[in-house]
This record gives structure tokens, sequence and C-alpha cells, in this order.
């Protein structure tokens, strides 16, 4: 090679974009799957935090009305608060909003007055659920 004769050839730029496009290709699906998991995560830890701090207040305070307790915590799930009032009381136990992913949030209350807090993903994320912070399925 004389001294004009610096740089790469094109066969050489050519092997290193085809490298580029191939690990591009590769990496996309998975980065993909790495956000729709973090959304995922996200439901199950809304839904786990409702759940728990309705089940601080029902520790905090033994007469609580567990059908106003759901109700007002079904209220307020989808909003950002950091209250929770039921009748004439106000809980200082808030969660913040997943306002992203969540679509819809359910607290109901039981025959046994058990709490169950369903928090349903919107439709991005292929509409998942979690039921009292467990996993969605």
């Amino acid at each position: 090679m004389t001294a004009l004769q610096r740089g790469f050839t094109l066969v050489e730029l050519l092997i290193v974009i085809a490298i580029i496009g191939i690990l591009a290709s590769v990496s996309t699906p998975l980065l993909l799957n790495a956000r729709t998991s973090a959304f995922k995560k996200s439901v199950q830890a809304h839904s786990s935090n409702v759940f728990k701090a309705v089940n601080a207040i029902i520790a905090a305070d033994q007469y609580v009305s567990i059908s106003q307790l759901a109700t007002a915590a079904q209220t307020a799930c989808l909003n950002q608060t950091s209250s929770l009032t039921v009748g004439a009381t106000t809980y200082q136990y808030g969660w913040n909003q997943a306002s992203q992913v969540a679509a819809s949030c359910i607290v109901t209350a039981g025959a046994t007055n058990n709490i169950t807090v369903t928090v349903t993903g919107n439709a991005q994320i292929g509409g998942i659920s979690s039921v009292n912070g467990q996993q969605p399925q």
C-alpha cells in the first residue's frame, strides 16, 4: 500500500454495516420484551401497594367499615392521592398512581371481610391483571 491508499475498502464497510444490522435485529425484540415486563411489574406493584394500604387501615382501625373502605380505595386507586377517607376518618396511607399502565382498579370486600384488589393494565400491555400484588398471569 502506498501512502495514498489509506482507509477502508467498500467490502470492509459493508461487512461492518451487516454486523451492526444483525446485532440490531437481535436486540430489538429483547428490548421490547423488557419494556412489557416492566409494565407488568408496575401493575403488580400498584396492586400490591393498594392491597397493603387497605390492610394497614384495617389493622390500625378494627372498627372501620370494610365495604366503605373498599369503595373509598377503589375511588382513590387510579387517582394520585396521599390519603384515603372512609366516613369521617381520613387515613394517610397513600400510593402513587400507575397512570401509564393501569386501565382499571377494582377493590372488593368479601363475605368474610377480606379485601381483593385487582388492577388491570391497559391494552398496550395486553390487559394483564394482578390480584393483591400477585404476579400477573
